[in-house]
């Protein structure tokens, strides 16, 4: 049985762009991406080389935050009835009073199958009350919750928001409610609190899991 990429974002996929042109400024101007547009055949092509049967993709809605979207929930949904190898995930802008509603619509409705929240670049504390409500909808559809933790690469992203203990009491308040950490370091900006306050909470609670990416760059010269 092959595996599946988790976390993938589908910014460079020609036939998207295509028909989305603002999909090629979240790739320039947002997320500085200056790859190729590829087409989606070059996406089952990298999953092949890796051994991979499926891949998870994932959108962020950044409207309060940042004023834009990469990529909408009906998107990410366009792009699945593209190619039976991905999987749709959610993303809701936690600032948005309808978020639960929202998140529903694309799960019900939209046919996707989680929810992915990236705090540093939303702005916002993962244990704020003003999220249970969200929390709690996507415990009751049964859905996990992708989370981004730690640093972030997105550019002007605030890592306060990503702080590891930010999330131990929402994966102890909602543990019927799956969910995953990933976070990221990259050389030179190692941040300690990564192992210090993250790692001795994985054991502790349950369905609770974590990706740790490392990101390599030469140094400045």
């Amino acid at each position: 049985m092959k595996g599946y990429d988790f976390h993938t974002h589908p910014v460079l996929v020609r036939e998207m762009t295509a028909r989305h042109p603002e999909l090629v400024a979240a790739a320039r101007e947002q997320f500085y991406i200056g790859n190729t547009f590829q087409p989606l055949e070059t996406f089952h092509l990298e999953l092949d080389a890796a051994g991979l049967g499926k891949a998870v993709i994932l959108p962020i809605d950044a409207t309060t935050s940042r004023g834009y979207r990469v990529y909408s929930n009906e998107q990410i949904a366009e792009l699945c009835h593209l190619s039976g190898r991905l999987i749709g995930f959610a993303s809701v802008d936690p600032h948005d009073e309808a978020a639960p509603d929202l998140l529903e619509h694309a799960i019900r409705e939209l046919g996707l199958r989680g929810l992915k929240l990236a705090p540093p670049m939303q702005e916002f504390f993962p244990d704020d009350a003003k999220l249970r409500a969200l929390y709690q909808r996507a415990q009751e559809l049964g859905i996990p919750i992708l989370f981004h933790a730690g640093m972030s690469w997105e550019p002007g992203s605030r890592l306060k928001y990503g702080h590891p203990l930010r999330f131990e009491d929402v994966a102890a308040e909602f543990q019927s409610c799956e969910s995953s950490w990933r976070t990221w370091r990259g050389r030179g900006w190692w941040m300690p609190w990564h192992w210090r306050s993250s790692i001795p909470t994985f054991p502790l609670i349950p369905r609770l899991c974590t990706s740790i990416t490392r990101a390599i760059s030469s140094p400045t010269r």
